[in-house]
């Protein structure tokens, strides 16, 4: 996905985004020759200025409003989420988001991308729109639904869901709450899909919602990714700056709690239910690993299932594990998911 522009409408003073007023713009590529040249490599857009000029606050809007058309497509909100959202309110209330998107695995090519639109106004639901390739014929716009099918015997998310990015990555280098929270809200709507999945005993397969935040802890999944994947020339920086040679041996623990007052023991619960395929592969990977499965143990007249479910998986490093890794894991970003 490439962002073009972000414009903010005709929002009153007492609506106003943080410091971005009404009709602020900026545009990150254009589609002349030289923007649609420049897109075609790596050309990340960045942000320089003074503390307080605003730089936090677009990234800010950005994460409001991809958090808002989220929950807007979605087939699944939490029953308790439903009464704090409507698709008419938005944190940024009128706006005008354009980017170029590849959909159902086209090329990156700009030949390949449409053009997609997305408009705010106050008190109404945002509206998406594409545009195909040349981009200069406005009769070949279409409107794209972001309203889901909520029938319960097959719900299904908006065909808008398919037009928005796979994945909006968040991330601060220092404690940022702001640009945090849609983040941090998606990740409990996440633990509240997964819950419900479980409790109907359906089986989990990813998270609806494409936010993510790298924090401190994500951030070591991250460095643990690129440091099994990426050539010596790519990581020469870590070395040089941080004297980080390599990685030599690391631990994954998956942890699980769930107390269960019932008779019934089952010593294989389904909470990784929906991970056990990649549970086996690392296992296969590692150099060795214990898994502790819970206990049932009496108090008073119940018996309880303490159902601490511990799985250590150690890694000494060498070429052959590293083969291993991309065997069962292509790319570092399959890894890291």
């Amino acid at each position: 996905m490439k962002l073009l522009k972000l414009e903010i409408g005709d929002l009153p003073n007492e609506k106003q985004f943080r410091s971005l007023h009404a009709g602020f713009k900026v545009e990150f590529h254009s589609l002349d020759t030289k923007g649609i040249k420049a897109m075609e490599s790596f050309s990340p857009f960045c942000f320089a200025g003074l503390n307080g000029s605003g730089k936090s606050n677009v990234l800010e809007a950005l994460a409001a409003i991809f958090y808002h058309l989220e929950c807007c497509v979605a087939k699944f909100l939490p029953e308790n989420f439903k009464k704090h959202f409507s698709p008419e309110v938005c944190s940024v209330d009128a706006f005008t988001l354009d980017y170029l998107i590849g959909i159902d695995g086209a090329p990156y090519d700009i030949e390949f991308l449409e053009k997609i639109t997305i408009s705010k106004k106050i008190g109404e639901s945002p509206k998406m729109f594409s545009h195909c390739h040349p981009y200069t014929i406005k009769d070949e716009n279409y409107e794209i639904s972001l309203i889901p099918n909520l029938d319960f015997r097959e719900p299904r998310a908006a065909n808008g869901k398919k037009y928005l990015p796979d994945v909006v990555v968040g991330y601060s280098s220092g404690e940022n709450e702001i640009l945090s929270l849609p983040f941090r809200k998606s990740r409990l709507i996440n633990f509240d899909k997964y819950q419900e999945d479980y409790n109907r005993g359906y089986k989990f397969e990813e998270p609806e919602n494409s936010l993510i935040y790298i924090d401190e802890e994500m951030s070591q999944a991250v460095l643990l990714a690129c440091l099994l994947y990426e050539e010596e020339n790519a990581l020469k920086s870590l070395k040089v700056e941080l004297g980080i040679t390599g990685l030599q041996s690391f631990r994954i623990v998956l942890k699980s709690f769930e107390t269960n007052r019932t008779n019934k023991f089952d010593e294989n619960p389904r909470y990784l239910n929906h991970i056990i395929n990649i549970i086996d592969q690392l296992k296969q990977i590692s150099t060795c690993y214990f898994e502790k499965k819970p206990t049932m143990v009496s108090l008073g007249n119940n018996r309880i299932s303490e159902a601490t479910h511990f799985i250590y998986l150690d890694f000494f490093i060498d070429d052959q594990i590293k083969k291993a890794f991309k065997s069962f894991f292509p790319t570092s970003f399959d890894l890291f998911r």
